[in-house]
Parts: structure tokens; sequence; C-alpha cells
């Protein structure tokens, strides 16, 4: 039996990858694309973070539908969105210019497939 706190949800999601790309047009690094892949219960998802170093422009994409684009100064941007049942959060890393994806409040390389 599962203890009362525990998501029951929390098995069926399995962290796919992480990945980082410049893709500024003219400077690629002047614009940064952080890509999370994930799947929950064993459909796959997207999230997409564009960050314009130049411009302070912030945009999160969900499965190719814009979900927000914000100017925020540099690191002060954070972005929650429900999700399948699922608090998600993007939020600046504790390492520079990283940017950390949590699921119901767990980081999302904890949802790495177990062999």
């Amino acid at each position: 039996m599962s203890s009362p706190t525990a998501n029951p949800a929390d098995d069926e999601i399995t962290a796919v990858s992480y990945e980082t790309e410049d893709v500024g047009s003219v400077i690629s690094s002047s614009k940064t694309k952080y890509t999370w892949r994930f799947e929950i219960g064993g459909q796959s998802y997207l999230v997409n973070l564009f960050v314009s170093w130049r411009s302070d422009k912030y945009r999160v994409v969900l499965n190719g539908y814009e979900q927000t684009m914000q100017v925020q100064k540099s690191g002060k941007f954070s972005y929650a969105f429900k999700f399948q049942g699922h608090y998600f959060k993007i939020v600046p890393s504790r390492y520079p210019d990283r940017w950390d994806l949590l699921i119901d409040t767990v980081p999302f390389y904890a949802y790495t497939a177990r062999g």
C-alpha cells in the first residue's frame, strides 16, 4: 500500500533527455534553447525554454504551443504550469546560464528511466 503523501502518477513520468543549443540568428550564442523531453504514461512530451540574452526575453513552448513570453531581468525568470495532472516549474539553476525543470517539485533528472 502506498503512503498517503505519495503521488500515484510519479511512476508514470520518465525523463528522456535534456539538451541545450545556441539558436541566435545573427550571433548564435545570443539566444539559447533548452529542451526537456519526457514521457507521462508512455506519451512523449517536449518543453522548450528560449532565452534571448540580449533582450532578456524568455519564451516557454510545450509541444509546439507557446505558453508564455516574458521580458525579465536575467536570472529573475521562472514559470510554473499544470499539465497532465502534474505541476511543472522552470527555475534558474544554481549553475550560471542553466535552467532546471521541476516536476511536482522533483528535479527533472530524478525521473530518468531506471534500468
